[in-house]
């Protein structure tokens, strides 16, 4: 069985704190912020963002579904 690395956020539309996991990189259990994520080396970091880029994240609180896409020029967010 893999492990999971959790990806923490917020949803664009309300600003409630979400989470999405992953089973890239080394499967350690930790969890980051997309700051930490960002800081992280390189190949490290794109296999993680990879995994999550186009899922889609929907928040209890408010009803939005955010869906993950990177933008990587010069710093890594998230839009929905």
């Amino acid at each position: 069985m893999r492990l999971f690395d959790t990806i923490n956020f917020k949803c664009d539309n309300c600003g409630q704190p979400l989470e999405i996991q992953t089973k890239a990189g080394v499967y350690s259990l930790n969890t980051y912020s997309i700051p930490q994520l960002a800081s992280k080396p390189i190949k490290y970091k794109l296999s993680m963002l990879d995994d999550i880029c186009g899922e889609k994240v929907h928040c209890s609180a408010c009803g939005y579904t955010n869906q993950i896409n990177i933008i990587s020029s010069p710093s890594i967010k998230i839009n929905s």
